[in-house]
Formats: structure tokens, C-alpha cells, sequence
């Protein structure tokens, strides 16, 4: 594995530390403390209640310990049919996912040469993998 992985890094190093993942998990992070979202989240926390099911956000509803077993839990199906409903009646994803973008579109502008490199890298990345798969058949 470490062999595969120096190959097809090339030299470069693959994981959470690349700009392109930070930026994501920043974005991630920074987009839920936005107003829009924050609202957005209590909309949708509101609609999950009216449907009885009280959830703060999303994340709780399925971080729920009910929902972890192996089965689903009697009431499962009825929640997630509850907050796709609520996720599209407040336009959850709609809203949170034009808030985040906008903070990834200023961010690499912002970071505009860097984000190049890892552009250019992840390309090299894959061409490497293309030819590592093509001589293994």
C-alpha cells in the first residue's frame, strides 16, 4: 500500500492535509455558522417537530442512537421520509449548498495559485493511476 501510494503521489503527498480538502472541511465549517444556514436549519428543525421528530439540525437526526443498529429502528423510515420532506420545503440543500460554494469560489480566488498546484497534481495523480490500471491488465 505505501508503495502504491508513493507511486501514485508522486512525490506529492495524499490525505487531509491538501489545500483542496482544508478548504473543504474550512468552508464546511465556516458555511454552517452562516445566517442563512443557521436559519435555513431552524426552518427545517421547525417543520421536523410539526411531523414529531425533534432534532436540532440534520447531523442529529442521523447521529440519532436509534438509527446505528444493524436494522432499522420501527420509526427510522418515517424520519428520513419526515426530513427529506423538511429538507425540501425549507430548501436546505438548496440554500446551504449556494452559501458554501460562494465561500469556496471566494476562497480559491483568494488562493488562486494554489489551488492551480492541486489542480495540476490531482491530475498527474490521476494519469498515474490511468497507466498503473492499463498495465495491470
Amino acid at each position: 500500500m505505501g508503495e502504491s501510494t508513493k507511486n501514485l503521489a508522486g512525490g506529492g503527498r495524499l490525505g487531509p492535509t491538501d489545500p483542496v480538502r482544508k478548504a473543504n472541511a474550512e468552508t464546511f465549517k465556516s458555511s454552517m455558522a452562516d445566517a442563512r444556514v443557521v436559519e435555513v436549519f431552524g426552518a427545517w428543525s421547525r417543520c421536523m417537530e410539526k411531523r414529531g421528530h425533534a432534532y436540532a439540525d440534520p447531523f442529529a437526526a442521523m447521529s440519532d442512537p436509534r438509527f446505528q443498529g444493524a436494522e432499522p429502528a420501527p420509526d427510522e423510515p418515517e424520519v428520513a421520509v419526515a426530513d427529506v420532506a423538511c429538507k425540501k420545503r425549507t430548501n436546505l440543500v438548496g440554500t446551504w449548498f449556494a452559501v458554501e460554494t460562494a465561500q469556496q469560489e471566494k476562497l480559491i480566488a483568494r488562493n488562486r495559485s494554489t489551488f492551480d498546484d492541486a489542480l495540476k497534481s490531482k491530475k498527474e495523480q490521476l494519469s498515474r493511476a490511468a497507466e498503473a490500471l492499463g498495465n495491470s491488465r
